[in-house]
């Protein structure tokens, strides 16, 4: 728990909430699989599905939130101002929600955004002065005791029915602790040929997820639209803050939320995707640009390559074995590259071998 002084701007830090934070990710695991905590597990499960209707609404009795929604913001003045009118525009039936944002060391007019909008939302406002997402998002998730967390973007509009069609998903689905929903790019102007020619990579590019309704695998949640039960958190999870952006390194890994989903899928929770909760993910003008793209190829082959390889020794006869093989299929797709004719193929191994150059730099 996180406990204010007088200054708003100044937090203080439990020995607990320290002791929780320095864990290291074995250990978070371990807490999770344990025999304990999966009996705990079952048993809120249990009391979820038999609880009478009206006993779900405990935490509002109590003037807790039954939803928070979450997000972290390093400048984002020129989207996040989008975003908040659009939960200012929801359509809800009576859900009591909160919104927790952390300015992650905010340069430009981010603070002033938020506080305009404090008379109009639910807002918390609370700082992370040092530069990552993840951690700004450990900041903010320490704060919040809503059974039910929504995790988003400052460039993820919501549609009108959002915090409502999360409600209705969490209701009728108390043995998943994981979702994701929906995200649509919303482009300022009409794409360039060579991004409709890259289609299939708007799920990379932009973040786009639109999937059938069901269980999946953690996977296919990504962070624009995702939302976790507390109990996920209860047991000591926390998104990893050697990885995402943070602000000073530009090609950072990719996949801090996939890290974190799989990890938590590990410790025996389970994933679900709905159709309903959608967002429309900004997309600035500099992300349509073929420098954004390879940098994106470059990034996401560095997470993928983390989260392959986070369990392989990184020295010994296997690790030169690896790197051999890497480096020889590397200059395979070079070579198509630069022999290929057929310009959608060429642009699909283009984009490979930067993915490449960073798979290779993590293995």
């Amino acid at each position: 728990m996180i406990r204010k002084n007088l200054h708003p701007h100044r937090v203080f830090l439990t020995r607990a909430n320290i002791q929780r934070r320095k864990m290291t990710n074995a250990a978070r695991i371990a807490t999770a699989k344990s025999p304990q905590y999966r009996l705990r597990m079952a048993i809120e499960r249990v009391r979820a599905v038999c609880a009478p209707r009206g006993d779900r609404s405990r935490g509002e009795q109590k003037g807790m939130s039954e939803i928070a929604v979450v997000l972290c913001t390093r400048n984002g003045e020129p989207t996040l101002g989008a975003v908040l009118e659009g939960y200012v525009s929801q359509e809800t039936s009576g859900i009591s929600w909160e919104m927790v944002i952390v300015d992650n060391g905010s340069t430009d007019e981010t603070e002033a955004v938020v506080r305009g909008y404090q008379s109009r939302l639910p807002i918390t406002l609370v700082y992370e002065p040092i530069p990552g997402k993840n951690r700004g998002l450990n900041r903010g998730l320490a704060d919040v005791k809503a059974p039910f967390i929504i995790i988003t973007d400052d460039d993820a509009v919501p549609a009108p029915n959002f915090l409502q069609s999360w409600w209705d998903t969490v209701q009728h689905l108390p043995d998943h602790d994981l979702f994701g929903g929906r995200i649509e790019p919303d482009f300022p102007s009409p794409p360039p040929e060579w991004i409709r020619r890259t289609d299939y990579l708007c799920a990379i590019l932009f973040a786009r997820c639109d999937m059938p309704e069901g269980s999946v695998e953690p996977v296919y949640i990504f962070g624009p639209n995702m939302a976790v039960r507390r109990r996920v958190l209860d047991a000591g999870l926390t998104f990893d803050e050697s990885i995402g952006p943070n602000g000073t390194a530009p090609n950072y890994p990719m996949g801090a939320e996939t890290e974190f989903l799989v990890r938590a899928t590990q410790a025996g929770h389970r994933s679900y995707f709905t159709r309903g909760p959608l967002v429309r993910h900004i997309v600035r003008p500099h992300q349509m640009e073929p420098e954004f793209w390879f940098s994106r190829a470059y990034r996401s082959g560095r997470g993928v390559a983390r989260l392959m390889l986070a369990q392989r020794a990184r020295t010994g006869l296997g690790a030169r074995m690896r790197r051999g093989a890497l480096a020889t299929l590397h200059r395979a797709i070079w070579l198509y590259w630069g022999l290929c004719p057929y310009q959608p193929s060429r642009q699909r191994a283009h984009w490979l071998l930067h993915w490449m150059r960073g798979f290779r730099q993590e293995a």
